[in-house]
């Protein structure tokens, strides 16, 4: 039961695929049904998920510390917003610096605990460019074209 004052609904399948059904009803405090309400049923797609970042490139001056911010993303939805993993879930994230002359990871791996977003924290040590990839994560899709961040270090 979802009380009235309480908006948010987290749905994380088991599956990466597929539809699902989810009823949805009107209650009183003793989880009997309302009068006059009838239940609703929706039909939701189920997409994989990736780890991604909030943005593909970023720029900062060398000897300066800039975050950065990821989360989760799902696949094949029109959207290019970021979420939070639901309430309790701690995932531990780990990334490559293709380029660790240009910047450096001052923690890494980060545990992302829902429903909060990962920062990561980044210092520029000289200019020049490197890639900041996320590593696979056991349990979500692995989607390079999500999972790259350009940094530019002036």
């Amino acid at each position: 039961m979802l009380p009235a004052s309480n908006g948010n609904i987290y749905l994380h399948a088991l599956s990466d695929n597929g539809t699902a059904v989810i009823t949805a009803t009107v209650e009183s405090t003793s989880g009997i049904p309302l009068a006059g309400t009838s239940a609703a049923e929706y039909n939701v797609g189920l997409v994989p998920s990736v780890w991604s970042f909030e943005t593909f490139s970023y720029n900062f001056s060398a000897n300066q510390d800039t975050t950065v911010r990821f989360g989760l993303f799902d696949v094949g939805v029109s959207t290019n917003q970021i979420f939070t993993p639901r309430p309790g879930v701690s995932t531990s994230v780990g990334f490559t610096v293709s380029d660790p002359s240009v910047i450096v990871i001052r923690a890494n791996p980060i545990t992302v605990i829902g429903p909060e977003f990962g920062t990561l924290r980044v210092t520029g040590l000289k200019v020049g460019i490197s890639t900041i990839s996320i590593n696979p994560v056991a349990g979500f899709a692995v989607d390079p074209a999500r999972q790259n961040l350009s940094i530019t270090v002036q």
